[in-house]
């Protein structure tokens, strides 16, 4: 009896638009991957997919036969030659010149700690497609005050998902780990929220984050220890320069540049996003203590 195809869509708010594809082996893990993010089931042949399949193979290339099996289930063709691989933690991941499809090759793992990394470093895979369009991926906790929502950026470790514990009704807390920011064409930016992956290292998946559901961004808050609460405004400059080295370090950690014309190339693309999101949205420092109620600085300086 043949497996059922398993695909799912994946609509950003630019109108940026991808599958997520279950090739060979992959069927179950992809259900799951999808269903954390609230994605529904998608047959729109046309835009373009990332083909997941689990792999096995020691050497770097892509059979013949997994290539026929995955055209199988995107119900597309794809190029027999010519994919280039890029090594990450428990996938691997092809590109071709000529296409906008990606192959994931998935390492097996053996535990719910390494499909929770690997869950992770495919959803990053999604964030780089969003890179030509604008997209900004942020290390930060996405919260909303009504219509508006917010970003807390910070590396880990800082306090992102203790602020979003404290934080009292009316406020929402979408997700407290990573947001993907994309433009509109009307020059609007909006943050999807997308999982907290560690929270899956248990292997239960019963939270879903609703990855589609974006919210226009009001402003990002650069969050600091202090020993008082405080928001203060950052000057474009600084924004510019916060958001542009927040997006190199996140993206080498993604995927390794190939060499050195990929590294500055990608540069480029970083600066750009990062530079139209500085003139577009306000940013400000935010200084949070222990027991204060930071959530009322925000408040002072965003008109929610």
């Amino acid at each position: 009896m043949p497996i059922p195809h398993v695909r799912f869509g994946l609509q950003l708010r630019n109108a940026d638009a991808l599958r997520l594809v279950a090739g060979p082996g992959a069927e179950t893990w992809l259900q799951v991957f999808a269903g954390v993010m609230g994605l529904k089931d998608q047959g729109k042949t046309s835009w373009p997919a990332i083909h997941f399949f689990q792999g096995g193979e020691e050497k770097a290339d892509v059979g013949t036969t997994t290539l026929k099996r995955l055209e199988r289930a995107a119900e597309k063709e794809l190029p027999a030659t010519g994919w280039v691989p890029r090594e990450a933690r428990l996938l691997r991941v092809w590109s071709h010149a000529d296409r906008k499809d990606l192959l994931c090759e998935l390492a097996k793992v053996d535990s719910p700690e390494e499909k929770a990394i690997q869950m992770r470093n495919a959803g990053h895979v999604v964030h780089q497609q969003a890179l030509p369009g604008g997209g900004v991926f942020f290390h930060a906790a996405l919260v909303r005050k009504g219509p508006k929502a917010v970003l807390i950026a910070g590396p880990s470790g800082l306090g992102k998902s203790t602020c979003v514990r404290r934080l009292p009704e009316p406020w929402v807390a979408l997700c407290d780990d990573s947001a993907l920011v994309v433009k509109d064409r009307t020059g609007t930016y909006w943050a999807h929220p997308f999982p907290t992956w560690s929270e899956l290292q248990n292997g239960v998946y019963e939270k879903i984050w609703e990855v589609q559901a974006a919210v226009p961004l009001g402003a990002v808050f650069f969050l600091y220890k202090a020993e008082g609460d405080r928001a203060l405004p950052v000057g474009q400059s600084r924004v510019l320069y916060l958001v542009f080295r927040m997006m190199q370090v996140l993206n080498r950690n993604m995927s390794p540049y190939r060499d050195r014309h990929e590294r500055m190339e990608t540069h480029k693309v970083l600066f750009d996003n990062a530079l139209h999101l500085a003139r577009a949205a306000p940013g400000f420092s935010l200084g949070v203590s222990r027991t204060g109620r930071f959530w009322e600085e925000m408040e002072k300086v965003i008109d929610f």
